[in-house]
C-alpha cells in the first residue's frame, strides 16, 4: 500500500492536534494527578505509546516533558521519517497503474 504524498499534511496536523489537546488537558487540570485527576486518563492516552517506555529518571521528574513534549518530539520524528520515505518512493516508483519507461519491443525497427 502506498501512502499518497498529499496525505502528509494531515499527519502533521494530527501530530500537532494531539499535542495541543494533551497540553490543554494538562494545563486545565493543573498538571498530572498521578491517576487521580479528572483528565489524567486522557493525558496518558494521548501520550501513548511513548508513556509506556522506561525513560531515565530525569524525564519522570517533569510531567509535562513525559506526557506532552517527549511524545510530540517522538511523534514528529516518526512523521518526518514517513514523510521522507513517501517523498523518496514517489520519485522512484512508477505512477500507479502506469508503467515505468521501458525499451521498445524487440524486433521492431523504427
Amino acid at each position: 500500500m502506498r501512502l499518497p504524498a498529499r496525505w502528509m499534511p494531515l499527519l502533521w496536523v494530527m501530530d500537532l492536534g494531539i499535542t495541543a489537546v494533551a497540553l490543554a488537558a494538562f494545563l486545565v487540570q493543573g498538571g498530572f494527578g498521578r491517576g487521580h485527576g479528572a483528565l489524567d486518563q486522557l493525558v496518558f492516552l494521548l501520550a501513548l505509546p511513548w508513556a509506556l517506555v522506561a525513560w531515565p529518571h530525569a524525564v519522570y521528574q517533569h510531567d509535562v516533558v513525559w506526557f506532552v513534549l517527549l511524545p510530540f518530539a517522538l511523534n514528529s520524528a516518526v512523521v518526518a521519517i514517513v514523510h521522507v520515505v513517501v517523498l523518496v518512493r514517489a520519485r522512484h516508483l512508477p505512477p500507479p497503474g502506469g508503467r515505468a519507461s521501458s525499451p521498445p519491443p524487440a524486433g521492431r525497427v523504427g
